[in-house]
């Protein structure tokens, strides 16, 4: 992996602008008090899409400066299920249904657990 300032550059202006598009979401659907966080719900899912329109296209493999600053900056910033989701999609699309079964389940009861340990820890800290 070259880690060089074009580089650098790239990755850090898709995360401000995935940031910065986070936080206005927050603004127009609300924050993630709510019963159901809208905001978190929207990005995740427009997030998931774009991933997935950038992997169906093929410039994920093809163009490592869209790669950089689309996926890992901006929707990186924006939200990291698009990852995931795109991540579990590629181990269903080539047959590993036990990986990405077992992906899904350690990412969702493993994050609630670390979730409920930092939780812990914060309450027993203060």
């Amino acid at each position: 992996m070259k880690l060089g300032l074009v580089e650098f550059l790239l990755v850090s202006g898709g995360a401000i602008l995935g940031a910065m598009l986070r936080y206005l979401a927050s603004g127009w659907l609300g924050t993630s008090e709510q019963r159901l966080p809208l905001a978190t719900l929207a990005v995740n899912l427009v997030g998931s899409f774009l991933i997935g329109w950038l992997y169906g296209c093929g410039w994920l493999s093809t163009s490592e400066k869209v790669r950089l600053f689309a996926a890992v900056g901006l929707l990186g910033s924006l939200t990291t299920f698009s990852a995931f989701s795109l991540e579990t999609f590629r181990r269903l699309e080539t047959g590993q249904f036990g990986w990405a079964f077992a992906y899904v389940l350690l990412s969702t009861a493993g994050g609630l657990a670390a979730v409920a340990a930092g939780v812990g820890l914060g309450k027993w800290w203060r």
